[in-house]
């Protein structure tokens, strides 16, 4: 764990919810002896507490919980791609399978935001503060999902919308794992790490453009020759 000094403990890095649980809880000739002593150097780190196994289960339930809006989406999805006939307007088929891997990623990364945040809470906040920091999150994340999908999908295109909440999505979780960067190194700096970012955010998202690009190619061929053949008959 990173060290944290006293003059980097601002109202808006609180200080470890463990150490000051301890530290409320010493007995008091234990809090006077530790004021006379001098202050120590900024090399110690936070401690660390069990977590009962039913909060434990609470905050993975929690976790799974941001998986809904996006798996929500990759079954009406799939779905739609099932059908053999839509109605007027509507993208082709093709589309909505392109737009599959992109609603899967963002239940990915909407996965890792929770999980980083999560991290990061855990070591400031009372249990209960963290679970209404979850539940916060979480009745935000479905009406925002919602609301881009509407504003990216008039008329109807799955492929666009889903592309800009899986981008949108990545950038976030990169802000979050930049934010506790300094829980998880020697560094009490935050920083990010270059090879994370470019293996789990700039490489699949650039696999996945080139994908649903060939996806769409493949559906304009495929509509020229049926309109082709349509002509010739």
């Amino acid at each position: 764990m990173a060290a944290i000094s006293d003059d980097e403990q601002t109202e808006s890095e609180p200080p470890p919810y463990a150490a000051v649980t301890a530290a409320a809880t010493a007995p008091a000739y234990t809090r006077h002896r530790n004021r006379q002593r001098q202050p120590q150097p900024a090399t110690a780190t936070r401690s660390s507490t069990n977590t009962p196994i039913s909060l434990t289960l609470i905050y993975q339930l929690l976790q799974l919980t941001s998986l809904l809006p996006a798996l929500t989406g990759v079954l009406y999805l799939l779905i739609r791609f099932s059908l053999h006939t839509l109605p007027a307007p509507n993208p082709s088929r093709i589309e909505y399978l392109a737009s599959t891997p992109w609603a899967v990623l963002t239940a990915v990364y909407s996965f890792q935001i929770i999980s980083s945040m999560l991290h990061r809470w855990k070591q400031y906040y009372h249990p209960i503060s963290v679970i209404i920091r979850l539940l916060s999150i979480q009745a935000a994340s479905f009406p925002w999902i919602r609301v881009t999908l509407w504003l990216c999908s008039t008329p109807e295109k799955p492929l666009l919308a889903w592309m800009v909440v899986a981008i949108t999505t990545a950038v976030s979780s990169s802000i979050a794992r930049w934010y506790i960067s300094n829980l998880s190194s020697t560094q009490s700096a935050r920083h990010i790490d270059v090879a994370r970012l470019v293996t789990r955010t700039i490489l699949p998202i650039s696999t996945l453009s080139l994908f649903s690009l060939f996806l769409l190619l493949y559906d304009l061929y495929y509509t020229r020759v049926s309109l082709q053949v349509a002509m010739a008959l």
